[in-house]
């Protein structure tokens, strides 16, 4: 076996572990219920504010007047 292929079983492995310990700890299963691209797009996601309307600004130059200072 090579080196690489070694670290890499160590580090799945670890994070194996690392999940069991997270699922023994809180004694209860994640739900998988979370879909946050479902509520984005039917609009039930109540925790994302939009304060200001968005503006088409693609079209618009930026311009900017500068004189220069006679010393």
């Amino acid at each position: 076996m090579s080196y690489m292929s070694i670290v890499f079983a160590v580090t799945y492995l670890f994070l194996f572990l690392f999940v069991c310990y997270k699922l023994l700890k809180t004694k209860r299963i994640p739900s998988n219920r979370y879909t946050p691209f479902d509520d984005l797009m039917t609009g039930t996601k109540t925790d994302i504010k939009q304060e200001k309307s968005i503006q088409d600004t693609k079209h618009e130059t930026a311009y900017e007047e500068k004189t220069l200072k006679k010393p």
